[in-house]
């Protein structure tokens, strides 16, 4: 192929699919687009580190007013912060050759069919490495197995939740691996009618609100046969904007063929009082 033809697939993979990547891992990884993502963006390189401060709890103060003189006068608390330092330390890495001409050459149009399957093929192999590292971090401070989701499983955990004081404008979620989605499918007081039909939609899939909490099925192998129950700032994750895409010759290897590589540098660590800003259940 002349160097022309891979300079033009090349800068068309550069300029169109890093964003459609990032459209297709937001549908295909539900607890990528839950977690607290603030902090994404600012890394330059892998081993930057993001630090993430927060104002600790203030106590505060009630004053009794009377006519000598009390309720005039506090006392001013010291303003202290926690930190949380979070280190870009991953790369997510997919990559294959390509030894067919004519697919190389339709990877100059991004919604070619070879295209779409191939940044497919990417996404999901790049989603199952996140999914792998996310839940590999995991530390709740309270868990408990349970055989079943059900009503009052959820109930407990909704109480655990309102215990530990996590703040409601960010929403509660849950994601439930298939055993557990089952079980919620087939119980009668959690599949009521008596229910609003509210279904929140996160990364094009439809979850269903139960107790304050907002319920997916996530099938991931991260998942499998649990239930992560979390406030989104339990864990801080950064990551670069967009992916990069790099593609190559390996004539210089001897072979007729092409390479091409998506990488994504990320991070990820508990956030402030993570441990017990979520909780699981498990069958086992």
């Amino acid at each position: 192929m002349a160097a022309t033809e891979l300079t033009n697939v090349s800068s068309a993979i550069a300029e169109f699919w890093p964003t459609l990547f990032m459209d297709d891992l937001r549908e295909d990884n539900l607890l990528i687009n839950l977690i607290n993502r603030d902090y994404s963006g600012s890394l330059q390189e892998i081993g930057d580190t993001v630090h993430v401060n927060q104002i600790n709890k203030m106590t505060g103060q009630t004053l009794t007013i009377n006519q000598t003189g009390g309720g005039r006068t506090f006392t001013p608390e010291t303003v202290s912060t926690t930190g949380v330092s979070v280190v870009a330390d991953r790369r997510f890495v997919a990559s294959g050759d390509i030894a067919d001409l004519l697919k190389f050459q339709s990877l100059i149009d991004p919604m070619s069919e070879a295209s779409v399957a191939l940044r497919k093929a990417m996404v999901s192999a790049i989603s199952e490495q996140i999914n792998t590292y996310l839940y590999s971090l995991l530390a709740p401070a309270s868990t408990a197995v349970a055989a079943t989701l059900s009503a009052t499983t959820l109930a407990g955990v909704r109480k655990y939740g309102a215990q530990q004081f996590w703040e409601r404008s960010k929403g509660w979620y849950g994601l439930l691996g298939p055993s557990y989605w089952e079980d919620l499918l087939l119980d009668s007081t959690l599949t009521s009618g008596d229910y609003v039909d509210d279904k929140p939609v996160v990364g094009g899939q439809k979850g269903v609100k139960r107790f304050g909490f907002n319920l997916f099925e996530d099938n991931s192998a991260g998942n499998a046969d649990r239930g992560l129950f979390f406030h989104p700032d339990f864990l801080y994750m950064v990551t670069q904007y967009e992916p990069r895409f790099l593609v190559s010759s390996k004539h210089a290897q001897g072979e007729f063929a092409w390479m091409i590589s998506c990488d994504m540098v990320a991070g990820a660590k508990l956030g402030h009082d993570g441990t017990v800003k979520h909780t699981t259940r498990t069958l086992v």
